[in-house]
């Protein structure tokens, strides 16, 4: 529709996705990029992505950030605790790990009826008995978050989640029935571990962090996760440095590290960063113009 517009108008329109990890910059962030003119776009040809795969989140790191924003105790004693419980696991998948999954016994396809004589007979969250549930109201409060709130079937984007959750607390059952308490009352999406990490180093200090809606994501360090203009919360976190990524080492994702000011605020200036596009890719670009 928006090249049919342009099109309408006189101009010759043309468009590519890019992201910044293409051309050596440690972001993954997919962004299209459209070019139109009156005179056509003759020799114009799209500049090639650098071969090769970027160096590294380090690149942009500086560990001269006297007043990058510190990581809240809160946030440091959760990963802490997950820290604990990952060399503990036999194999790392990309499966969301759920705390609220050990112990519990429901049937993940939901239950057929809604009576107190089927649901009785199973454990809910973290182990919690249903027996004492006296309305389907109260068997749904204690079922886990990511569980169906009219059925109590697991949730279809966390379809292999809860099964491969429940297999790591049948392995290890005794020593997690203790872990788990430390959770009982964090924040639902902390009780959620999404896996992105490197397969032999299961030291969540080693990679990048982003605390997420659907969870804590644990990535590897190649790559930054893409800035979020929406919210702070989001900001990714340093695994090696325990901190939050800094404005200007976000500023140089955006290949914009020369800017002689950013906005005053942490959060300002995270969703300034977050709605801009990667100023190398656009120098790129223009650079074919004629």
């Amino acid at each position: 529709h928006i090249e049919r517009g342009f099109a309408q108008l006189g101009y010759e329109v043309s468009h590519r996705i890019y992201s910044p990890h293409q051309f050596g910059i440690p972001q993954k962030r997919n962004r299209i990029f459209v070019i139109a003119a009156r005179d056509g776009l003759h020799d114009f040809v799209w500049p090639e992505p650098v071969a090769g795969r970027a160096g590294g989140i380090d690149l942009i790191v500086d560990r001269t950030q006297a007043n990058a924003r510190a990581l809240e105790a809160d946030k440091l004693r959760v990963l802490n605790h997950w820290n604990l419980l990952l060399p503990r696991i036999d194999k790392l998948t990309s499966d969301t790990i759920l705390a609220e999954e050990f112990g519990a016994t429901y049937p993940l396809e939901g239950f057929a009826r809604r009576t107190h004589s089927e649901w009785s007979q199973y454990r809910g969250a973290f182990g919690v008995s249903l027996a004492s549930c006296k309305t389907w109201d109260e068997v749904l409060a204690n079922l886990p978050n990511n569980a169906c709130q009219k059925t109590g079937a697991a949730a279809a984007w966390l379809r292999k989640s809860p099964a491969r959750s429940r297999a790591i607390y049948a392995a290890d059952a005794r020593y997690l029935d203790k872990w788990k308490k430390e959770l009982l009352h964090a924040y639902k999406s902390w009780r959620k571990l999404e896996w992105r990490g490197y397969a032999k180093e299961r030291d969540i200090w080693q990679h990048t962090i982003q605390f997420r809606a659907s969870g804590i994501r644990i990535m590897r360090r190649e790559f930054a996760p893409s800035l979020i203009a929406m919210t702070p919360t989001q900001t990714p976190i340093l695994g090696p440095e325990k901190r939050y990524m800094a404005a200007r080492e976000a500023a140089a994702l955006q290949h914009l590290e020369g800017l002689p000011a950013l906005p005053e605020t942490h959060a300002k200036a995270f969703k300034a960063l977050g709605n801009a596009v990667n100023a190398f890719i656009v120098s790129e670009i223009v650079g074919q113009l004629h």
